[in-house]
């Protein structure tokens, strides 16, 4: 029988609906819950990192599959986001303002009722860049339009993130290399750590895919590895391609996969997760997106489940299977409980 998550029940309408009640009166209780959150001492206790990604409607990218607007519905987009962040097996979550902002009245309000915060000891990635709007003329001049260096560090944020897509066709790209340049030597400057995701593209029928050739990504690495005034504080988040460790040669800095843009099944993309972490010592963990959050017939916490093994536990894919139905339906009443 096939698995339902059941956004509504786990966000229920109540909770949803006090969201907007409290942008429209208390808009301050987001720096409250901000200055007042505990973060992590180190970035990655063990080296690794299993990180939640969900930044895509800000990039006019609300597709998922042959739906063109699925993440267009913020009440069940919020909810698989939370599915996962109330989970200790989520490190934490990369995300664009508005999202985080909620995700901060929603912590401020389930502690007013009394219960823990579930941002306290995760690390938050701040999105800085999402002018590069998807099939947009200007696509890959992909300006700085969400987060900058100063408000991640007034909100104590742990990281900024970033992308360049390289096309040596269009002089965007230019410029994208320029603006993340200058935001790596600000975050820098203000001890926060850089994501920079350099993603090497190629167009078809006028649509962008990622270039996932090996040749493509271990040039392209060279590249970002360079960018700067100094690297020892940068992660770079990259796609999967075949021979991914002898891509993966082409620099010391230690590296997130990316989970790519596909939803429903996620059994081959946690197979890449699993084989990019065996063929190179500087991949030390994943940063997932949509595959996680809308993983077909399954629960998105079950998915986060099984990245978190292969990631922290260095489990195979088949190992960190055998888990996942024991956290089906596990915390689902973590927000119900609280009374507003």
């Amino acid at each position: 029988m096939a698995y339902h998550f059941d956004y509504e029940k786990f966000l229920p309408q109540a909770l949803y609906e006090a969201i907007t009640e409290v942008r429209a009166t208390r808009p301050w209780v987001v720096e409250e819950e901000a200055a007042a959150r505990r973060r992590r001492p180190q970035l990655a206790p063990d080296g690794k990192l299993a990180i939640l990604a969900a930044d895509h409607p800000a990039r006019h990218n609300s597709g998922l599959g042959s739906d063109p607007i699925r993440l267009g519905n913020r009440h069940e987009f919020l909810a698989r986001i939370l599915r996962m962040m109330v989970s200790p097996e989520c490190d934490g979550l990369m995300a664009t303002p508005d999202v985080f902002d909620e995700l901060f009245i929603v912590s401020h309000l389930v502690r007013r009722a009394g219960g823990p915060s579930f941002l306290d000891d995760k690390v938050l990635v701040g999105c800085m860049q999402r002018g590069g709007l998807l099939n947009a003329v200007w696509e890959m001049e992909d300006r700085f339009t969400a987060y900058t260096a100063y408000e991640l560090s007034r909100l104590r944020f742990d990281a900024g993130k970033m992308m360049i897509r390289l096309d040596f066709n269009d002089p965007g790209t230019a410029k994208t290399l320029e603006y993340c340049g200058n935001a790596i030597n600000e975050l820098r400057r203000a001890n926060i750590t850089p994501f920079l995701e350099p993603l090497p593209v190629k167009k078809v029928d006028g649509v962008y895919k990622t270039d996932t050739s090996t040749e493509g990504l271990l040039k392209f690495l060279g590249v970002a590895a360079g960018l700067g005034e100094g690297s020892a504080r940068t992660w770079l988040k990259v796609p999967y391609v075949e021979n991914f460790g002898l891509a993966a040669k082409a620099t010391t800095m230690p590296m997130l996969v990316l989970g790519g843009d596909r939803g429903g099944d996620p059994y081959p993309v946690l197979r890449e997760i699993e084989q990019a972490m065996n063929a190179a010592p500087n991949a030390r963990g994943a940063l997932v997106g949509r595959f996680v959050l809308y993983p077909g017939d399954e629960d998105p916490l079950a998915v986060l489940g099984v990245v978190n093994d292969i990631v922290h536990g260095r489990q195979s894919l088949e190992q960190a299977r055998d888990n996942m139905a024991s956290r089906r339906d596990s915390l689902m009443d973590v927000l119900a409980n609280f009374k507003l």
